[in-house]
């Protein structure tokens, strides 16, 4: 815990000593809330239908779905964002020499992210909340965190193939790009996965972050319980099982090649 809490302070005094990109990043915030609001304001019509099994107003709706696509970007570009800032800086070699397990460095370089990455979801539920008259109960917040192991679960293993794109290639992520490009258009972050063509639904049902969001509004909009939930949890379970393997596989194999070829320093 001593070294998780010297990484998330680290990480803490450099994010709030650019004082103007943490400004530009809660503005964006702010920006983004007041944007899906007003946007909500003007669909109207149109959408009741299609939204009529999510409570029919559009705005809490794209809240919910952005609120979990935070985890899904911080799960797929968090680490390998870490690393290659630690490739330019000079630090990823020498943290990866010390005697601090692998596995501690990499929970200690997302550790801030991550909670970052919470009240970012915090402020956009709670938005919904104040705007929206979305109802806080207890048992939709324990959903809500059951929902989010799952979650994380299933986009670590993507995540981690990306990061391992960063440790042999040192630029470009492939993986993250395709893998967010598909998951931004199919899952339902913005609109119900009911609107696409009937092959584009079945392609939705191979992504992580489709049964996040459909599980996510079944709690807040629909306040479904956990039997409501078990499908989309199954599928989340399912997505963890075969990609953490893969991802660790693929990490481990990455961060051996790079230790060998003497390439960890270099960007």
């Amino acid at each position: 815990m001593r070294i998780l809490w010297s990484f998330i302070r680290k990480d803490a005094l450099t994010f709030v000593s650019y004082r103007f990109h943490m400004m530009m990043v809660l503005w964006g915030m702010a920006l983004m809330i007041g944007h899906f609001f007003f946007l909500g304001r003007v669909v109207g019509g149109g959408s009741e239908n299609v939204l009529a099994n999510w409570g029919g107003d559009y705005f809490p709706f794209a809240v919910l779905g952005i609120a979990f696509a935070q985890y899904f970007d911080f799960a797929l570009n968090g680490l390998s964002g870490q690393l290659r800032q630690g490739q330019t800086l000079g630090t990823l070699e020498a943290l990866l020499v010390t005697r601090t397990p692998p596995l501690l460095i990499l929970l200690g370089l997302v550790a801030f992210q991550f909670l970052f990455t919470t009240a970012m979801a915090m402020t956009y539920i709670a938005s919904g909340v104040v705007t929206a008259g979305l109802s806080i109960s207890f048992s939709a917040v324990a959903l809500t965190l059951l929902l989010l192991l799952f979650t994380l679960g299933a986009f670590v293993g993507f995540g981690m193939m990306s990061a391992s794109f960063i440790l042999v290639f040192k630029k470009g992520e492939p993986i993250a790009m395709v893998f967010q490009g598909l998951s931004y258009l199919l899952s339902g972050v913005y609109y119900p996965v009911s609107i696409l063509p009937h092959w584009m639904q079945g392609l939705a049902q191979l992504l992580p972050l489709t049964h996040a969001t459909r599980a996510v509004r079944i709690i807040w909009l629909q306040h479904g319980g956990l039997m409501d939930l078990l499908p989309s949890l199954a599928w989340l379970a399912a997505f963890a099982v075969v990609f953490i393997p893969v991802g660790m596989l693929t990490f481990r194999k990455a961060l051996g090649a790079a230790r060998r070829q003497g390439s960890l320093a270099q960007f």
